[in-house]
């Protein structure tokens, strides 16, 4: 692992014997076994990750809470439940013909 900020930095791991799709996006690592995490690729590539640095905060703490004010004030306002309607358009490679309800 090259990615100086994951739990794992430094570790060499055990690579898992499955994937997803046919692009090979990320790595399914097994930390122990029976256990495994899916990985981004860039996370071991060494040279990607040699030119990381750690800058200054771009975020202050009193623009976190503000922000958390107004998420909250959001919540609290916002009613529960699904505000999307079914789409009309028919999907590329699908027969319905109707939205499902």
């Amino acid at each position: 692992m090259a990615y100086p900020w994951h739990p794992l930095f430094r570790r060499t791991l055990q690579v898992a014997p499955f994937r997803r799709g046919k692009d090979l996006k990320c790595i399914y690592t097994e930390e122990r076994r029976g256990f495994s995490r899916e990985v981004s690729n860039w996370m071991f590539d060494e040279s990607y990750c040699a030119g990381m640095a750690l800058g200054p905060p771009q975020v202050s703490i009193e623009g976190l809470n503000e922000f958390a004010a107004v998420l909250k004030l959001l919540g609290t306002t916002q009613a529960s439940g699904a505000r999307s309607r079914p789409s009309m358009k028919r999907e590329k490679g699908r027969a319905e013909k109707t939205p499902i309800s």
